[in-house]
């Protein structure tokens, strides 16, 4: 739409549209990553998930000294503070009875 002949308030609309739509898919990835910290089950799995997923906070451009790194760099040392100070692996209860 932007390449084709409408007034300057429509291209600028469709580009905060645009926009918009772009951050609250980035908004369901984050929020999928914090999930991801907090499921860990110990600070290996805490570990192999960061790293794994590296290569896609670098594709989101979260990087150090984003808010969103910062973010998640909050969370996983929360996370392993916890794990750090539990006996052994921790399983979240999906709230379903065993």
């Amino acid at each position: 739409m932007l390449d084709k002949d409408f007034s300057e308030d429509w291209k600028w609309n469709v580009r905060r549209e645009l926009e918009r739509r772009v951050a609250a898919k980035r908004d369901v990835r984050i929020k999928k990553w914090v999930d991801g910290v907090r499921s860990a089950a110990t600070v290996k799995d805490l570990e192999n998930w960061w790293f794994g997923e590296a290569e896609a906070f670098a594709a989101e451009r979260i990087i150090p000294g984003t808010d969103e790194y910062d973010l998640l760099i909050r969370e996983a040392a929360s996370r392993k503070a916890v794990l750090q100070a539990a006996p052994g692996p921790i399983f979240e209860s999906s709230g379903a009875p065993a």
